[in-house]
């Protein structure tokens, strides 16, 4: 099979021009005053002073933080809460610039934004208007993958004259991904529905993040010390670049390099591409692929096998018919003789023919019992029952796992309840009120939350954490 030559393009590089700080003078941000007395501001002239001040003064700037909140709306438009340890900050980014991004935004990565600050003014909020996003350290991850990919490609590990030849027939499978991942669900769902009936040895490994590098070259080296795979596939699914980073470490490349089984890389989507792809002896695009190549071997041997059976039963019919056609035009050439020497002689010769065509049908028979035993004996290699019991084996060991997981949700669900719990337990009105606040309510029980609600002569009762206290305002607060 002719391999694909895969290619890393690099991803766009996003720099951002910080603005540099500038010392600016304090009378612009004086509000002007009458001059016979202060001036009294509408919400909405000084919430349009305070936006234009800040689009005049800051403007256009580069920001670095993590995501928090977000949201994704069906207009397609992107909310979120920029913060660091101290501080926040609001950020929208608009659809029309939203499409442009190369990865899906989520909460708690760390990213540089580039845009504009100003206000939402009904809601008096300042906010960054975002033209651009990009991940912390994308830039210098992608620099390094082009360097190493240089300088692999310079000492030859990536030419098709270091590649393995696959074997025809691969009767044991080693995988090497995680045992809890979508992958490895994928390649058994295909092994399984393709009917495999080799043995699918599962070498577990994290396929993501800090060791998990020195995992998988630890299963490559004990994959070859055990000697059971006719060829390892190396798999996870789709990420981004950070997430396949450990397929592109350089000590992983060599060690595929090195490996004395056949590689098949199956690293990601169609759209994903790891340096491994290009070392490894064979790449596919998935990890359901590369199942289904592997197995594709199988299920052509096995209707070979299939047909060479057709084969033989129609030879053996044909040879029979023939013979059968044989004995009855010696048949009716002995009717039309009458002497009875003649007669005798074919009697002979019939006898003779009879015998000869027995032992040839005993030797037919003998030939094709002898090619049916040996057939046999082959397809009880692909019987169904070991792999169930394999299957079963794998699905038992599957369920443990599961109830390790539940039981250890069910732990943090139990935490997060008790925390929860404590959280409005502290926010009540009592702990509120024992802390020293209080509130006020009219005589209609309503509460007051503004200071031009009070007014003049009206007895109010002042509430605290041991009781109750009545007041009247001697002044009408509202003048």
């Amino acid at each position: 099979m002719r391999q694909r030559e895969p290619s890393i393009n690099p991803q766009k590089s996003l720099r951002s021009n910080p603005i540099t700080p500038k010392k600016v003078p304090m009378e612009q941000f004086e509000l002007p005053m009458d001059e016979a007395e202060g001036r009294i501001w509408s919400i909405s002239d000084l919430t349009l002073r305070i936006k234009e001040t800040l689009e005049t003064v800051i403007g256009s700037c580069s920001v670095k933080g993590e995501i928090a909140n977000f949201r994704k709306q069906s207009s397609g438009h992107l909310y979120f809460t920029l913060r660091d340890k101290n501080s926040q900050i609001a950020g929208v980014m608009f659809r029309s610039q939203a499409r442009f991004l190369e990865f899906e935004p989520r909460d708690g990565i760390e990213v540089v934004l580039q845009g504009e600050l100003t206000v939402y003014e009904p809601r008096g909020n300042y906010q960054l208007i975002v033209r651009s996003m990009q991940i912390m350290g994308r830039g210098s991850l992608q620099e390094r993958l082009d360097a190493l990919k240089k300088k692999l490609y310079a000492e030859g590990l990536f030419n098709p004259e270091r590649k393995q030849k696959l074997p025809n027939q691969i009767q044991n499978i080693g995988v090497i991904t995680s045992p809890t991942g979508a992958a490895l669900q994928d390649f058994l769902r295909i092994a399984k529905r393709r009917e495999f009936s080799g043995n699918i040895w599962l070498y577990p490994s994290k396929v993501q993040g800090t060791g998990s590098t020195a995992e998988l070259i630890q299963q490559i080296d004990l994959a070859i010390r055990h000697q059971k795979a006719d060829v390892l596939v190396l798999t996870r699914g789709g990420g981004s670049l950070e997430d396949l980073w450990a397929f592109n470490e350089e000590s992983l490349v060599r060690a595929i390099d090195k490996c004395s089984i056949p590689v098949i890389s199956a690293v990601g989507h169609e759209i994903d591409f790891s340096l491994c792809d290009f070392v490894a002896d064979l790449r596919m695009e998935t990890p359901s692929g590369a199942a289904e190549w592997i197995t594709s071997k199988q299920v052509a041997q096995r209707q070979k096998i299939e047909e060479g059976i057709a084969i033989l039963h129609r030879n053996i019919f044909l040879s029979l018919s023939e013979k059968q056609q044989q004995l009855e035009h010696q048949y009716r050439t002995w009717q039309r003789v009458s002497p009875v020497q003649r007669i005798n002689q074919l009697s002979q010769k019939i006898d003779d023919y009879e015998w000869r065509l027995q032992q040839q049908i005993k030797n037919t028979i003998s030939k094709c019992t002898v090619k049916k035993l040996q057939f046999e004996s082959r397809l009880q290699l692909f019987s169904t029952k070991k792999m169930l019991d394999s299957k079963k084996l794998h699905i038992n060991q599957l369920m443990k796992n599961l109830l390790k997981v539940q039981e250890y949700s069910l732990e943090i669900l139990k935490l997060c309840h008790l925390t929860q719990k404590k959280r409005m337990e502290n926010g009540s009105l009592q702990k509120t009120l024992k802390r020293g606040f209080c509130y006020v309510k009219t005589p209609n029980n309503e509460v007051l939350t503004k200071t031009t609600q009070i007014k003049k002569n009206v007895t109010y009762q002042l509430v605290l954490q041991d009781g109750q206290r009545t007041f009247k305002a001697q002044n009408d607060l509202n003048k």
